[in-house]
């Protein structure tokens, strides 16, 4: 850094991305801290502006009130610079969603294999596309989800590939070593 002035990717934003279960929030604070940047995690501030949780905005206005909400928290935070972002599951299926991320900053996909992001979901009541239904009807909706989203998580700069003896820390490392490449 030159005169106090930040390089380009410095005021980059790194946007994480992936399926429910991932651990984009836990990552990005880690990320967050290795980097000296701010974390902000979009379901949070969805859910603080929103003044309720994102399962009860599901239950009361549904999907796409909460993506609109989700949007537009999106298209404010991508105004600052050199932040962490944590961003939905789902965030990425907006194609607005994608020129937002692609213009301010670079995304990185966490690729975990389906079974584990499966174990770490299937329990978890908090997620609302899942809940209310068996074990192996939420496995299925699941597996349907993450297959139709995975195309557009493959979009990001960069893809890590995740396993269970990974922890946050070393996927941060990992992560700030390949971006070094892009």
């Amino acid at each position: 850094m030159q005169g106090g002035l930040k390089t380009k990717a410095e005021q980059e934003n790194l946007y994480l991305v992936g399926f429910m279960g991932a651990g984009k929030s836990t990552l990005g604070a880690a990320l967050a801290q290795l980097l000296f940047r701010r974390h902000v995690d979009t379901d949070v501030l969805v859910e603080q502006r929103a003044g309720r949780c994102v399962a009860d905005i599901f239950a009361a206005q549904g999907e796409a009130a909460f993506r609109e909400l989700e949007s537009q928290t999106l298209a404010e935070i991508s105004q600052e610079k050199s932040l962490v972002v944590s961003l939905g599951g789902g965030t990425v299926l907006s194609p607005e969603n994608w020129k937002f991320i692609c213009q301010t900053g670079k995304s990185v996909y966490l690729d975990w294999p389906t079974e584990v992001l499966l174990a770490r979901i299937l329990t978890d009541q908090a997620r609302p596309l899942v809940t209310g239904s068996e074990a192996s009807e939420r496995s299925a909706i699941l597996s349907a989800l993450l297959a139709r989203r995975r195309p557009f998580y493959e979009k990001c700069d960069l893809t890590v590939q995740c396993g269970t003896e990974d922890s946050p820390s070393a996927v941060a490392v990992e992560i700030v070593n390949r971006l070094k490449e892009l």
